[in-house]
């Protein structure tokens, strides 16, 4: 008896050898795709601190007021979104006073996955002003670093230094004005009188600039007893403004601590 194989006579009726080969490698294609696993397209990291998130590159950070001298830091929270999620590593980048800098975290490259590392910046200013940096973690996002702009302001709470220009130009308009004049009667003996005064004002200044507040504090005082109405030490200078040359002499030496 005569027996006939009958080929394909399930599944791919109808298809001859060359169209069942094209069905079967698409039909392998697509289930290698459906295999492969999908990685994110968007950041695969966000950043956290002081319980607030933010997924959105860059991200920002202000340490406001900050006193010249102190620090300010907060902790900065990476977590992952993905298992795909590593970090290789961080650093602070267009920091142009050093105030900012990384004082805590781990070892690099992370592996995050879905877990988080924490990253301690601090803001240490040093001089007054604002300032700005940027913290920029590297990671495996398919497209930029992350960023977090960084900003703070340098604050000072002592008190500006003592301008002793006001007080000569108080002198100075009084002598212009004839409401300030030297004692003596003689007028090579009022001139000598006034410039005494002045000169007790402009060493004060002088000393002040130098840092020596002793000196500059002395050179007050003695223009304060030549201004000063008393008749213990003889005035050099009178007039109808004296006494107010005089009280914003004595204001003066009360602003630096004089003794």
């Amino acid at each position: 008896m005569n027996c006939k194989r009958i080929v394909g006579s399930r599944g791919f009726s109808g298809i001859g050898a060359p169209g069942r080969w094209a069905v079967l490698m698409a039909l392998l294609a697509a289930a290698a795709i459906i295999a492969i696993p999908l990685t994110a397209t968007a950041e695969n990291i966000c950043v956290a601190w002081d319980g607030v998130e933010d997924c959105i590159n860059p991200a920002e950070y202000d340490f406001g007021d900050v006193e010249t001298g102190e620090l300010s830091m907060v902790t900065f929270s990476v977590t992952g979104t993905g298992f795909d999620s590593i970090v290789w590593g961080v650093e602070i980048i267009d920091d142009e006073t050093g105030a900012f800098a990384i004082t805590s975290a781990p070892e690099f490259p992370n592996e995050l996955g879905t877990g988080s590392i924490t990253v301690d910046v601090e803001f240490a200013p040093g001089v007054e002003g604002a300032d700005s940096a940027a913290l920029r973690i590297d990671s495996t996002d398919d497209t930029d670093p992350w960023y977090v702009n960084l900003s703070g302001n340098g604050v000072s709470d002592d008190p500006p230094p003592l301008d002793l220009a006001g007080l000569i130009a108080l002198f100075d308009e009084g002598l212009a004005e004839g409401t300030i004049f030297g004692t003596g009667g003689h007028p090579r003996a009022q001139s000598n009188h006034e410039d005494f005064v002045r000169r007790r004002i402009e060493r004060a200044s002088t000393m002040l600039d130098r840092g020596s507040l002793g000196l500059a504090c002395f050179n007050l005082f003695r223009a304060y007893l030549r201004s000063d109405g008393q008749q213990s030490v003889r005035d050099f200078v009178e007039g109808p403004e004296v006494p107010d040359f005089a009280a914003a002499t004595l204001d003066a030496m009360d602003e630096l601590g004089c003794p």
